[in-house]
């Protein structure tokens, strides 16, 4: 695929330059140097193209991340005495880790096309990536007493084949702070390292979660066809 539809010329150039902040284009304009405004403008699409491969590739991860929450929380929360409606009834621990928001958890959720009477699926399907990932134990931290972590112990682990819980959630916030930048347009080809890590980590949580999927993933090289596609070249 290209970067764009149609041949970036003097006209479109200039168009595409002068939507952009001062600052902003200057960046791609440094970026572009004696090439001048015509690369400059082509190395902007490419990051937009870029952005795109980062948000398909991780959006595969996010559905299977979301998933395996839903799917463990539901049961632990019958398990215990509730219903599989653990965002809004959670019981005990559920109730414990869905309260320590500022907000109630339900309430992050974008509901615009749910209707006057939202359901289970409604709120799981609304709830950002980031939301999610606060659900998990945070990284490099463990503590055997911590509502979190028991859950991901008790609720989480059990369903992925394998999975080690610092790498499971480093790996999962990885993923959330990239995604953020990349929906956010920001110059995120200047970090090519960690463009490159969001293939990497989108595959092997995936892998952790469905192992076929982590491996069509894998070979579904959108992020890094995306950053062969450089006009610097």
């Amino acid at each position: 695929m290209k970067i764009s539809t149609n041949p970036v010329t003097k006209t479109s150039a200039e168009i595409i330059l002068g939507s952009l902040p001062e600052a902003r284009r200057q960046r791609y304009m440094d970026l572009a140097g004696p090439k001048g405004p015509l690369i400059a403008a082509q190395i902007y699409l490419w990051n937009s193209y870029v952005a795109a491969a980062i948000l398909r590739t991780t959006g595969f991860a996010e559905v299977q991340l979301r998933t395996v929450i839903d799917e463990s929380f539901a049961e632990w929360n019958i398990q215990h005495g509730g219903t599989r409606e653990w965002i809004t009834a959670p019981v005990d621990l559920l109730a414990t880790v869905v309260a320590q928001q500022k907000r109630p958890l339900r309430s992050f959720a974008d509901l615009k096309t749910a209707g006057p009477n939202p359901t289970h699926d409604d709120y799981v399907a609304g709830l950002s990536f980031g939301s999610w990932t606060q659900l998990l134990p945070a990284p490099h931290y463990q503590n055997d007493r911590n509502p979190r972590h028991m859950l991901w112990v008790e609720a989480i682990r059990p369903r992925l084949t394998h999975a080690d819980e610092t790498n499971f959630s480093s790996r999962a916030n990885s993923l959330r702070t990239i995604r953020n930048r990349a929906s956010h347009h920001r110059p995120i080809i200047l970090d090519e390292n960690a463009v490159r890590q969001a293939h990497q980590d989108s595959v092997e949580l995936c892998k952790m979660i469905n192992p076929k999927l982590g491996e069509w993933l894998r070979r579904e090289r959108w992020i890094l066809e995306a950053l062969n596609q450089s006009p610097l070249k």
